[in-house]
């Protein structure tokens, strides 16, 4: 919800074009988030898979591939929410749950057992992935350019907003990975 009601004050305030530029800037934030979430979870993975003494590492990959694939999920639903395109929202959320059906029931048919709804989240989840960006790419086309800079802007006021988004990622991560803790 934070996300979503950053993009919507943004296109408020500005029109989509400064929602954007937002999505823009808060990309490599959210990279930065992901890879380091990813080299923790590496760095841990044998006392992870040794404390919950499982077979093997795919379960565990697959739930980090989720949060992977989640967290930019999250992130292109809340900018696709915020700015009101909701049959693009829609289409992620379709996407995802009928991908979940199809692909957990493909694979437990193929005899992947509780792999199967891991794998299916994961395949769902970039099914709707790709259908955010096909909104994206729809959307970009018909959006206004970005507004000027605020000449009364100060880098302390950007480095408070940085900081906001790079915290906010960061505690979402937290929480979707605290039960691995």
């Amino acid at each position: 919800a934070y996300f979503t009601k950053l993009f919507a004050r943004d296109q408020e305030l500005a029109g989509t074009g400064a929602a954007w530029v937002r999505l823009r800037r808060m990309l490599p934030k959210l990279g930065i988030v992901e890879v380091s979430v990813c080299v923790a979870l590496l760095a841990i993975s044998p006392l992870i898979v040794g404390f919950l003494k499982l077979d093997s590492y795919t379960g565990y990959w697959l739930v980090v591939g989720l949060f992977v694939v989640g967290l930019v999920l999250l992130v292109e639903r809340s900018f696709i929410q915020g700015i009101h395109r909701f049959g693009w929202y829609g289409a992620t959320l379709i996407g995802e749950g009928v991908g979940r059906v199809i692909f957990g029931v493909l694979l437990v048919w193929m005899g992947w057992k509780v792999s199967a709804g891991l794998a299916a989240s994961l395949f769902a989840q970039v099914i709707g992935l790709v259908a955010g960006a096909a909104g994206f790419l729809a959307l970009s086309a018909k959006t206004e350019p970005p507004p000027p800079a605020n000449p009364n802007e100060t880098s302390m006021h950007r480095y408070r907003a940085a900081l906001s988004d790079t915290l906010a990622l960061g505690l979402y991560a937290l929480l979707v990975m605290q039960d691995i803790f």
